[in-house]
């Protein structure tokens, strides 16, 4: 009698400094969009604390910042894909988007997009509820372009760039 195994292992570069440090590239980004005018203050260090959170909490699998014109259509976004493989290596500084491109009163929203797998993931969900988030988000649609990167010692987001803005 024959008998196999297969083994898989994958490393998991996250460590708190290091969501802190990409994080901290993110809000860079969000205050860039409220100098521009399209968000306050406020919502920066809002979003800035979930997203943190969610990271700390190993459930984040990618997010969103997503741009609309005033009556609903689509103008286009970021998105954020988390990466805690080790994959990761290219640290882009932050910034390089023309905010002030985008039409007046355009609106920005966030959208978090959780690994329903994670361990963390009933708490975490709970938890976003308590801060007023709503589970009605739709991903972004239409073509995309790599838009670089932010990375910590293999722990880091790709960013895809969706639109012409």
């Amino acid at each position: 009698m024959n008998s196999y195994t297969n083994s898989y292992s994958q490393t998991n570069t996250y460590t708190e400094a290091r969501a802190k440090y990409v994080i901290g590239k993110i809000y860079e980004d969000t205050l860039n969009m409220w100098n521009a005018g399209l968000i306050t203050t406020e919502k920066c260090n809002s979003w800035r604390a979930d997203l943190l959170y969610l990271l700390n909490k190993q459930v984040l699998s990618q997010f969103e910042f997503q741009f609309r014109k005033p009556n609903g259509e689509q103008i286009g976004g970021l998105c954020q894909v988390v990466k805690n493989d080790g994959s990761i290596s290219i640290d882009d500084d932050s910034g390089g988007n023309d905010f002030y491109n985008l039409p007046s009163n355009t609106h920005v929203s966030l959208l978090a997009i959780l690994d329903t797998e994670a361990h963390n993931y009933n708490e975490a969900n709970e938890e976003l509820e308590k801060r007023g988030w709503g589970n009605n988000g739709k991903k972004l649609t239409g073509a995309s372009n790599s838009h670089g990167s932010y990375s910590k010692d293999g722990y880091g987001l790709n960013i895809k760039k969706f639109g012409e803005w």
